[in-house]
């Protein structure tokens, strides 16, 4: 049966998706996971299923992974931008970030980059996770060059260009990426236990908290030590390493 910290599911709320969890837990699909369901802001079920790890159990106080979910705060302040005047999805990515107009890329706009039409290749590993200071993540993702022109096809880019929207809220707003998400973003929202780029002394407070990821292909599961180590959750990856609980 499930573990819970503060449930908010009656018995008979999302009985078939607790059905589902269970059966991946009980295949070894997966250690547990966290449910929230709300409607109209209103909220209606906040479950957890499982463990976060073997011996503790996950509770809806753990902070999960976002991985690509990371994106949504992340788009949140570029259409705050474009909402206060400050920028235009319209705008070259050159005009903000002059450095990338070479090789064809001043045609590249910002919502090429919303739409995943830039013209980059498949980002299948992007450069999120591989520990680059970030005026070199954010020159590597400069330094992609187009396969198509922007805008005539679709790709998925799971990280880099990411760092190019971060750097347009940046270099428009002269303040940290991480910052204007807690000032602009989550503090409004009453969003506390979310991150992107979280201090240093709140990974070592938040401690098991934390929740690993782990590969489910090999018994017993590995966890994967790059998404729980403090030098990659303390970092901020725009496009992929927010942590928090699902129903922030």
């Amino acid at each position: 049966m499930f573990t819970s910290a503060t449930s908010r599911a009656s018995p008979l709320l999302l009985k078939q998706t607790h059905a589902v969890i269970e059966d991946g837990i009980a295949r070894g699909l997966h250690l547990g996971a966290q449910v929230y369901v709300s409607h109209d802001g209103v909220p209606i079920a906040e479950i957890a299923i499982g463990h976060s790890r073997p011996g503790v159990a996950l509770t809806t106080e753990t902070l999960m992974a976002w991985f690509c979910c990371t994106k949504v705060p992340l788009i949140v302040a570029i259409a705050q931008l474009w909402e206060r005047g400050h920028i235009d999805v319209a705008d070259a990515v050159a005009d903000h970030i002059p450095e990338l107009a070479v090789a064809g890329k001043h045609r590249l706009k910002i919502r090429h980059i919303l739409t995943h039409t830039t013209g980059f290749a498949p980002d299948s590993k992007g450069i999120a996770f591989c520990g680059l200071p970030w005026e070199e993540a954010v020159h590597a993702a400069a330094e992609r060059p187009l396969v198509t022109a922007p805008g005539e096809k679709a790709a998925y880019s799971i990280g880099s260009t990411s760092f190019l929207l971060a750097e347009i809220v940046q270099r428009v707003t002269r303040r940290p990426l991480r910052a204007y998400l807690r000032d602009e973003v989550f503090g409004p929202l009453g969003i506390t236990d979310s991150w992107l780029g979280m201090p240093a002394e709140r990974y070592h407070n938040y401690g098991e908290r934390i929740c690993p990821m782990y590969f489910s292909g090999a018994a017993p599961m590995v966890a994967d030590a790059l998404l729980t180590d403090a030098a990659i959750i303390c970092r901020c990856l725009p496009g992929t390493g927010g942590v928090g609980p699902m129903r922030e």
